[in-house]
């Protein structure tokens, strides 16, 4: 199949004092799959298959302008940065100036955006430090309120001893000093005690020897066959029998317990092994397309072997596919990941879905759809520029750089297969950007490889301007 064509959509403008408004005809475009670029000087559109450029007579407050898509329509409403008219919506320019006018723009823009991500990141982290001091200022004023009213709890009760104990005569004093002198005359021996004591000491010859009595036989205290008292001879009197009483009724016992089948279910998630398999055969025995996997499509939500309808599990599958070459068949796998996150996409699966744009744009730029491959890469851009991965091992910050460096390079070379040569040259002056100064084997043969790729954009850009 030949390289699709690139269409350029008709459109009409208009402006006021303060703003310009685009419209571009661009049937069966619609707000998910249309990628608009707006900076000072220059804006783009870019709806499968059409594309759209456009060099701005004025300068435009890129942050303030917005962009819809109904029924067909693509409609660019533009904030002039200086009231006034400006009689022409195009700049009349020679084509180099023009482009050096457009990347100083693109540049601007980028700056800007850069900016204004850092701004929000710094207000929500001092939004959240303002609502964590407030709640501990809210804390402490509670516990205070607390102690407050257990102490004031204490004294009331106090209180009210101290005049139930008046009211009734009693000296409140009084239950310490019984105890005083019932230790004084604990510590005081009595008088017979020293006089025992002063006895044995000055007169030891009047003291008795102790003796010793010897008994033929001691009475038991206890009678042994009985239990009881001795008579010591006396009769014993017969005891009447003493009934017992009957024993409780025992408890019935409960029904036996039911017996039937339980049904568990285990709460989707992703998998983490996603690519385990039963081993070499599985690798070789792959179906033809992820989407006719078994019980992919045929399973409920939540039913099932769910690792067939896993997105890490289906984005590994779509890597292998990738690697044997199989380009329609991985680009489905990625596509069928994408459709499951939509716009709402966790923080667990960001590096998932970024891997899926990124791997996507690869498939279609060999398919020969390079907006299309334009349009993710786009997307993957996006999403690492607002968020990060929140998982237990996020990845670290050189494979982040990797990742934005194909990512840049992949929209590269679809903006060059789609003939949209200079913006080609703006993103593979971003990737080499990303490699600058780095001493790493791999970054330094990229950097080598992106020098060529910069010459060889320049030169069909000079081709393409002497013709």
């Amino acid at each position: 199949a030949g390289e699709p064509m690139v269409l350029s959509p008709s459109y009409t403008w208009a402006e006021t004092d303060t703003t310009v408004t685009i419209t571009a005809q661009c049937p069966g475009a619609t707000s998910v799959g249309t990628d608009v670029f707006s900076s000072p000087h220059y804006v783009s559109l870019n709806a499968p298959p059409y594309f759209l450029e456009l060099d701005l007579h004025g300068q435009v407050s890129s942050g303030e302008s917005v962009a819809t898509v109904r029924r067909g329509a693509v409609t660019l409403k533009l904030r002039k940065a200086a009231p006034g008219a400006w009689g022409r919506l195009l700049v009349d320019l020679p084509r180099l100036e023009r482009l050096k006018r457009r990347a100083a723009s693109r540049a601007t823009a980028e700056e800007e955006t850069a900016a204004l991500a850092d701004r929000k990141k710094s207000k929500t982290w001092n939004e959240s430090r303002y609502t964590l001091q407030e709640q501990m200022d809210v804390d402490r004023a509670s516990r205070e309120a607390i102690e407050q009213a257990k102490a004031k709890e204490k004294a009331d009760e106090a209180h009210k001893i101290r005049q139930w104990q008046h009211s009734v005569g009693r000296d409140p004093m009084a239950t310490a000093r019984p105890a005083g002198r019932l230790a004084a005359a604990a510590a005081q021996p009595s008088a017979a005690a020293a006089k025992r004591s002063a006895g044995a000491i000055f007169d030891e010859e009047a003291e008795e020897e102790p003796r010793i009595v010897e008994l033929d036989h001691v009475p038991p205290l206890l009678d042994e066959q009985t239990d009881t008292p001795p008579t010591h001879g006396k009769p014993a009197r017969a005891t009447p029998p003493v009934a017992k009483p009957p024993a409780p009724a025992a408890a019935p016992l409960p029904p036996p317990r039911r017996t039937g089948a339980v049904a568990i279910k285990f709460t989707p998630k992703l998998l983490p092994a996603p690519a385990r398999t039963r081993g070499a055969e599985a690798d070789r025995a792959l179906p033809p397309d992820p989407l006719l996997a078994p019980g992919l499509a045929a399973a409920p939500t939540g039913e099932g072997d769910i690792s067939q309808r896993d997105p890490a599990w289906l984005k590994a599958r779509g890597d292998r596919f990738y690697s044997g070459r199989d380009w329609a068949s991985a680009e489905s796998a990625y596509t069928h990941v994408l459709e499951q996150f939509g716009t709402a996409i966790m923080g667990q699966a960001i590096d998932c879905v970024v891997g899926c744009y990124s791997n996507r744009a690869g498939c279609r730029l060999r398919m020969g759809k390079p907006l299309l491959s334009a349009a993710d890469a786009s997307h993957g851009l996006g999403i690492m520029s607002q968020a990060r991965c929140v998982t237990e091992f996020p990845k670290s910050e050189d494979l982040l750089q990797r990742r934005r460096l194909r990512l840049y390079s992949r929209r590269a070379a679809a903006y060059a297969a789609a003939g949209a040569l200079h913006r080609a040259g703006a993103d593979l002056h971003q990737a080499a950007a990303l490699v600058a100064g780095s001493r790493d084997p791999s970054s330094v043969s990229d950097a080598q490889m992106l020098k060529e790729d910069l010459a060889a954009v320049g030169e069909r850009e000079a081709a393409a301007a002497a013709a």
